[in-house]
């Protein structure tokens, strides 16, 4: 149930956070951008509806590619 739950929250949290503010057309690298959260709201979906290790692993690298894309703020 935990998984799913947390599967869950990362795909909301890309859909209807990065992908409606943060990706923009304007951007010029916007189909990799776009194609790069694709690719971590799939993995999430597998890693909801199932245990393997391996899915969790590339789920986790998906979001890692996401990382250049919004580097940490500095206060």
């Amino acid at each position: 149930m935990n998984k799913e739950k947390y599967a869950q929250n990362v795909i909301s949290t890309i859909s209807d956070y990065f992908l409606t503010q943060r990706v923009k057309t304007s951007q010029k690298d916007y189909v990799e951008r776009l194609k790069k959260h694709h690719a971590v709201i799939v993995a999430a979906m597998k890693a909801k509806q199932n245990a393997d290790e391996k899915i969790v692993l590339v789920l986790q690298k998906c979001i890692e590619d996401l990382a250049p894309y919004y580097p940490e703020h500095k206060h």
